[in-house]
């Protein structure tokens, strides 16, 4: 019939990934981001999605939570005791079409807590309103990437990140006539103030 139906998609996926660096000599570096470092790690991901359907048909995606971790087989090798990145937690969901709620969470599995946890209230495709309100916190300490574009599950290569708890918020509004105002907005909770706010102005003719 014409009811609402359900459906629970698992996908799960183990990627090798091995860059044995030896001469880099001839490889072109013009910054940092060239920079080629020797990489072997396992990476590990379970995707899960929650689909539903309604009276038309189409399917929406209503929920997902995705758990990736990286086993770095070098740090191992070297006798380094925490050879597992932090396990990436992320997780959505929207209970009508135009909202949703968004976490990008990083949790180490040693220190047993959190490292990092981005929170975004989202509505989207609400004409003429586009609305983001979020929330950003970090420990002063390293993280693991977020992935490259060539290996986006990977979380081998850490990064140093400062202290962070901060509100963010993207206000666009659109109007008929083809210009749209927008706003972008920083709100620092160390500092209890605004580190930075923004205003845009957008005409697009034919």
């Amino acid at each position: 019939g014409g009811g609402e139906h359900w459906i629970h998609r698992l996908e799960p996926s183990l990627t090798y990934e091995y860059v044995p660096v030896r001469d880099v000599d001839d490889i072109p570096q013009f910054d940092e981001i060239d920079t080629v470092h020797r990489t072997h790690l396992v990476t590990a991901a379970i995707d899960n999605a929650l689909l539903r359907s309604g009276k038309s048909g189409e399917w929406r995606e209503a929920g997902y939570l995705r758990l990736t971790d990286t086993y770095n087989i070098d740090l191992v090798r070297s006798g380094d005791p925490r050879p597992f990145s932090d396990l990436r937690q992320e997780a959505g969901i929207s209970p009508v079409a135009p909202l949703s709620f968004l976490v990008d969470a990083f949790f180490n599995v040693y220190d047993r807590r959190y490292s990092a946890v981005d929170t975004d209230l989202v509505v989207k495709g609400v004409q003429p309103l586009m609305l983001s309100v979020g929330h950003r916190y970090a420990r002063e300490g390293t993280l693991p990437q977020k992935g490259d574009p060539f290996d986006p599950f990977s979380l081998g290569e850490r990064i140093s990140v400062p202290k962070a708890n901060y509100l963010t918020e993207h206000v666009v509004l659109r109007s008929p006539w083809g210009v749209s105002l927008a706003s972008k907005a920083y709100y620092d909770f160390q500092r209890q103030g605004f580190d930075e706010i923004d205003y845009g102005f957008r005409y697009e003719g034919q």
